[in-house]
This record gives C-alpha cells, sequence and structure tokens, in this order.
C-alpha cells in the first residue's frame, strides 16, 4: 500500500452528508486505506464506510457497553473493555454487517492495555498482570487465525496508546510480547500483521524511545524488524496532560477583529436578543413548550458578554459554538419567518453569526500565534520552507519516518481532504531517529 496517508473514521457517521462527500473525495484522490471501530459512533462510522468500495478497511474490536462477556474490565461508567474470543465473534459480525463485507482486510483489537491499567488499579503485581495479558492475548490470537482460515479477515493485529511507553509502565504493551504470543499459536506463518500507534510532532516517542530488546529498539525499529505494518493515529492532536494541542495552523483573514469592538457588538446583541425574543413571544399561537424553546434559543448573546474570552481553547470554542451557539442562531432564522418583525430577527441572527465568525477568527489567531515559533523552528529542522503550515510540516514529518506505513488523518470535511494532500507536494526525504531526537531538544528548549 503506497499512499501514505489513510482515512480516520474517528466522528464520522453515515447520514451526515459532509462527511460522505469526504469520503467519497478522499477515495477519489487516491486513498487506499479506511480506519474505523466497532465503538466509533456506536457503528454509525462503519455504517458510512459500508456505502463505500473502499480497497482496504481496517476495522477495531475492544470496547463495550456490556459487562456480560467473559474476561471484561471496567474503564468507565457503561463501559468496559474484552478481548474474549465470545466478545470478538459478537463484534466481529456486527462490523461485517454495518461495513457490507463478507471480509475486513484487518481486525484490531482495540487498546487491550486497559486490561493492564485495570490490574494495576486493582493492586494486581505488573509480572502477574503481563502474564495474564499473554495469555489473554494467545487466546484471542487462535481466534483470529480461525478466522483468517475461514475468510473472514485477512489478517489482524493490535492497536495500543501504550507501545511507545516506557518498558516500565504498568500498562506498556510491548510489540516483541505481542509476536511472541501471535509465534506461540501459529508459528512463523501467523497473520499478526499490523499495529497502530499514536505519534506526532509532540508526541515523538515511537521513534525516540527506545522501550524493547534491554532499550536498544523503538517500537519503530521493532516493526521494521520484524515486517509489521505500523499505522499512526492522531498525528495532528498532541495530547500533553489534560491539555490537548492541535498541530494546525488556522486560516485567518489579513485584517483581524478588534477584540474591544467585538465586545461592543456582543452587548448591542443582547439588547436586540431580548426584543427579538419579545417579537417571537407575540405570536399567540404558540405552546406553553413552544414559548419555553423560544427563550432558551434567544439566550445567546447574554452568555457570550461574560464568557467569550474564557474559552481554553481554539477547540473548546468550536465545540461549544457547533453543539450550542449555531444551532440556536439557525433556530433563530427559522423563527424570523414566524415572528411579528421577521425583519428585527434576521438582523439579530446574521449579527449574531457574524460575531460568532469573529471570535472564531480571535482565538484562531491566538492558537496560532501560541505555536508560531514551534511551527519555524520545526520547519527549520525538517528543511521545509520558513512559511510551510504546520498540520503539512507535522504530516510530512510523519510520512516520511522510516518504519511508518500510512498516517491516518480525520478528514473530516473535503477540503480537509484537499488539503492533506498538499503535503504530497513537499518533498519526500528519509527521516531517522536522529531527526526525532532534535525535534525533542527543540520541544524541550521551547517549553524551558
Amino acid at each position: 500500500m503506497s499512499f501514505p496517508f489513510g482515512f480516520g473514521g474517528y466522528r464520522i457517521a453515515e447520514g451526515d452528508a459532509t462527511h460522505e462527500a469526504a469520503l467519497r473525495h478522499a477515495l477519489e484522490r487516491g486513498v487506499q486505506l479506511v480506519d474505523t471501530s466497532a465503538n466509533y459512533g456506536d457503528g454509525a462510522s462503519e455504517r458510512l464506510v459500508g456505502h463505500f468500495d473502499v480497497p482496504a478497511v481496517v476495522t477495531k474490536a475492544g470496547y463495550s457497553r456490556s459487562g456480560s462477556f467473559p474476561e471484561t474490565s471496567a474503564i468507565a461508567d457503561g463501559t468496559w473493555h474484552c478481548i474474549h474470543p465470545d466478545f470478538l465473534e459478537d463484534q466481529l459480525a456486527r462490523s461485517l454487517e454495518r461495513l457490507r463485507r463478507t471480509s475486513i482486510d484487518t481486525l484490531l483489537l482495540h487498546n487491550p492495555e486497559y486490561f493492564l491499567a485495570r490490574a494495576h488499579h486493582d493492586g494486581m503485581a505488573v509480572a502477574d498482570a503481563r502474564d495474564e495479558f499473554a495469555r489473554r492475548l494467545r487466546a484471542s490470537f487462535a481466534w483470529l487465525e480461525e478466522q483468517v482460515q475461514a475468510g473472514r479477515i485477512e489478517s489482524y493485529g493490535i492497536s495500543s496508546n501504550t507501545f511507545p511507553g516506557e518498558a516500565g509502565d504498568p500498562d506498556f504493551v510491548s510489540l516483541d510480547v505481542c509476536l511472541g504470543c501471535a509465534a506461540d499459536v501459529a508459528g512463523d506463518r501467523h497473520h499478526f500483521r499490523w499495529i497502530q500507534l499514536p505519534m506526532n510532532l509532540v508526541e515523538h516517542h515511537a521513534a525516540t524511545t527506545l522501550n524493547h530488546r534491554d532499550g536498544t529498539y523503538s517500537v519503530l525499529d521493532v516493526a521494521r524488524d520484524a515486517g509489521i505494518r505500523v499505522l499512526i493515529n492522531r498525528p495532528l492532536n498532541a495530547i500533553i496532560g489534560n491539555d490537548l494541542i492541535r498541530l494546525v495552523t488556522h486560516p485567518t483573514p489579513l485584517h483581524q477583529p478588534d477584540p474591544a469592538i467585538v465586545e461592543q457588538r456582543i452587548h448591542e446583541l443582547e439588547r436586540t436578543e431580548h426584543d427579538a425574543m419579545q417579537v417571537v413571544l407575540a405570536n399567540t399561537k404558540l405552546s406553553p413548550q413552544q414559548m419555553t424553546d423560544v427563550q432558551e434559543v434567544f439566550r445567546c448573546a447574554s452568555a457570550l458578554c461574560s464568557s467569550w474570552r474564557s474559552f481554553q481553547s481554539l477547540p473548546h470554542w468550536n465545540d461549544v459554538r457547533s453543539q450550542y451557539l449555531d444551532p440556536r442562531c439557525d433556530a433563530a432564522l427559522f423563527m424570523a419567518g414566524h415572528s411579528t418583525d421577521g425583519t428585527l430577527v434576521r438582523t439579530y441572527a446574521e449579527g449574531l453569526s457574524n460575531v460568532l465568525d469573529d471570535i472564531s477568527v480571535l482565538y484562531a489567531s491566538q492558537e496560532n500565534d501560541s505555536l508560531e515559533e514551534l511551527r519555524t523552528s520545526l520547519a527549520d529542522e525538517f528543511g521545509l520552507p520558513l512559511d510551510t503550515r504546520l498540520q503539512h510540516i507535522a504530516l510530512h514529518a510523519l510520512r516520511c519516518t522510516v518504519g511508518v506505513d500510512t498516517v491516518l488523518v480525520g478528514m473530516r470535511r473535503p477540503d480537509y481532504v484537499d488539503d492533506v494532500f498538499a503535503t504530497l507536494n513537499l518533498p519526500a526525504v528519509a527521516i531517522h531517529r536522529t531527526t526525532w531526537m532534535r525535534v525533542a531538544a527543540q520541544l524541550q528548549r521551547l517549553s524551558a
């Protein structure tokens, strides 16, 4: 599989026209692999993928909404984790149905390290937990080999967030141990062929942490040595502690909004908001519930007066805007046609939409500024033009890293697809651990 980018199916769903258009566009442009999971959108991601003729589909199983299967580990209220063959059989059957396939290219065990984390939490000795983990892997792999023979899957593997972790971490998943379990089950003819793990410009540990073979190999080294194909996830989302950093240069207009003027407009909108609500409530045909709904719609400006500067980040603002503010703005426009003064209500809704756009620009500019030194230093490190966007630096670095086969990107809109493809205009070079070690040093310098 020569194309370096795959379509990441997290947060896509059947019935979303934008997601459907994005996947179609990606496939038309040459994307050959789509990654999804049984638990993404409770199957909605797989159902969307099932509408398309995808060259290679990777899906995953491991998360359960029921603790009724054998050997489940509780990970949160209402969520369990399991890799027992009985559970995998249930999940594979459901995935095949949702994907509209009789066979899946690759089935990955999804974050099996949850067992190790739970065992550590419950006080089990690390050595005992790892022995039990290996036993469970062998049982799962034996079942997976049977599915290969039955033609239901072509290969299997593991998706784990802790492949790049420190060898001494209680929840560390060793690729060598996984390979040993596969060999125990099926010898050198096993079909353990894939791993998936997080890596990005900040979380570079898959290349820099020597956590295998007595501290002489990274997980990428082991994968390359064993001929295991590597899928990279979260290439543009770095997690540092409890913080999410989007490794993206956001497009912004040349002329930036003035925060003081934005503040003034929000207060003006608050007054208009009250008047707009009153003209909608003047509709005598409204039921008591509809009147309550109207009051809920016309409260955006008043909420923004006290909160618009206090969002943690651009992603936080975007989530609030998409889930709370934009739907109410759309509802206000709809209500304009059912009010005694439609012009006033439309003026309010359009003014609110413009203010929301300006706030988005301010947060995007703030995020760009906070990452500018990182962007320019890494562009220089990787030998790229100094005006290269951060997302292109991030994707270029990963696709050129020795040992990486496919970088999974959440291309949920057609324009995201085109932006990813722009990375291919950068000259491909081989990037080794030594370069990533220099990146690590740059990050340490910038954070000092």
